[in-house]
């Protein structure tokens, strides 16, 4: 399906329109004075891998070492805990 071009002033004023257009399953690319910055699609084309694909990749994967654990301990002293934002009341 070709994917309609909205302005962001289209998304203003004609939210929804559109949004009733991507419940029946239309796509729209968004622009941003004339550039496109991003697509909006049904949530069921949402692109990714399913758990099966996933699933049977784990097959060719390399078998985990002893060392494994020590490697997780240490990236997570690294990494930082992320606080999800405030949202507006």
């Amino acid at each position: 399906m070709v994917a309609e071009r909205v302005t962001e002033a289209d998304l203003a004023s004609r939210s929804s329109e559109i949004v009733e257009g991507i419940r029946t399953g239309k796509r729209f690319l968004v622009e941003l004075r004339g550039t496109v910055i991003g697509e909006i699609i049904p949530i069921s084309e949402k692109s990714g891998v399913t758990l099966r694909d996933l699933a049977a990749e784990f097959l060719y994967l390399p078998p985990l070492d002893d060392d494994f654990g020590a490697d997780v301990r240490a990236a997570r002293m690294f990494a930082t805990r992320q606080e999800p934002p405030d949202w507006p009341d």
